[in-house]
């Protein structure tokens, strides 16, 4: 929403970017991967979150003529990436698929949001470029996730926050100390 707003989009185009980047990635997981209707559209909770972040922006910005705290961002943004890493890796389990179809349905749920709002608004694909950790926030958080849960049969709560937290760990560690992948070509 945020991002949208910097970038002068209207109201409308703002709620747009803001349920794109939302329920994107839980979109192309069930929709793609699932082949069930997306939960944004059958959980009335995903809606309501939605709706109560575009409510929020447009209240700190045009009500309250204050800025959101940049940390709280990041903090939260963080922290949705283990969220969304381990619920996709979640429901690919509980379906049936295997520990492989799980790890990429996890990793898609937790970019692709992310990703889609970048195509929209015709933005570098942060995703997919050398940057601040985002995608090795989740694939880690994936993996240790399925490690936890199908090798060390561990409580599902205890997996999913472990998992949760490294991405949160992974991601505010590399803002605070600006460390960024490289491009491929820069291993060898």
């Amino acid at each position: 929403s945020l991002i949208a707003l910097k970038k002068g989009y209207d109201p409308i185009g703002v709620a747009v970017i803001t349920i794109i980047s939302g329920a994107g990635g839980g979109i192309i997981r069930d929709s793609v991967f699932l082949n069930k209707s997306p939960a944004v559209i059958t959980n009335w909770r995903y809606s309501a979150v939605l709706l109560a972040a575009i409510f929020v922006v447009f209240v700190a910005r045009s009500i309250l003529k204050t800025r959101p705290i940049a940390l709280l961002i990041i903090a939260v943004e963080a922290l949705g990436i283990g969220i969304n890493s381990v619920y996709g890796t979640q429901r690919s389990i509980t379906v049936g698929l295997s520990i492989f179809s799980a790890i990429i349905v996890g990793f898609m749920n937790a970019v692709g949001g992310r990703l889609l709002r970048d195509i929209v608004m015709g933005r570098k694909r942060k995703n997919l470029v050398p940057g601040r950790m985002f995608g090795v926030a989740a694939i880690a958080s994936v993996g240790l996730y399925l490690l936890l849960s199908s090798y060390f049969k561990l409580n599902v709560q205890v997996c999913a926050w472990s998992a949760i937290l490294l991405a949160f760990t992974i991601r505010m560690v590399a803002i605070k100390f600006d460390i960024k992948t490289k491009a491929l070509i820069d291993y060898y």
